[in-house]
């Protein structure tokens, strides 16, 4: 086999030189020494995008089920705070209905005692 003449190996001019590759990013380099990784690279990329879609939908769905609970804790509170003042208050009414209670017992105890000594008079 006859060695290959400068003609039968010459290659096509790049549109990067190796200058620009070896002064541009690591990219480049990279394609510029193995040109079958830019399929890989682009499927990689793709393949992230879609990953980085699915981690965004998640990170919007978790962030809005972190706001329903936010809101439902807010309102549980409210709610909460409502029903302590509704204890507190009925509270208060029991206590002020005890008192009437003891009041109107010591008047009942003093009106028999009344009616009994009126009959013992009588």
């Amino acid at each position: 086999m006859a060695p290959p003449t400068a003609s039968a190996s010459a290659r096509p001019i790049p549109l990067v030189t190796p200058d620009a590759v070896t002064s541009g990013s690591s990219i480049l380099r990279e394609l510029w020494a193995d040109p079958l990784s830019m399929l890989f690279s682009m499927s990689t990329v793709k393949q992230y995008e879609k990953e980085l879609r699915t981690h965004v939908a998640i990170e919007l769905a978790l962030r809005k089920t972190i706001a329903n609970v936010h809101n439902r804790a807010s309102a549980s509170e409210t709610t909460l705070e409502q029903v302590y003042l509704k204890n507190t208050e009925l509270e208060r009414k029991a206590a002020r209905a005890e008192s009437l209670n003891a009041q109107l017992e010591l008047k009942v105890i003093l009106a028999e005692a009344a009616v009994k000594e009126a009959r013992e008079e009588a």
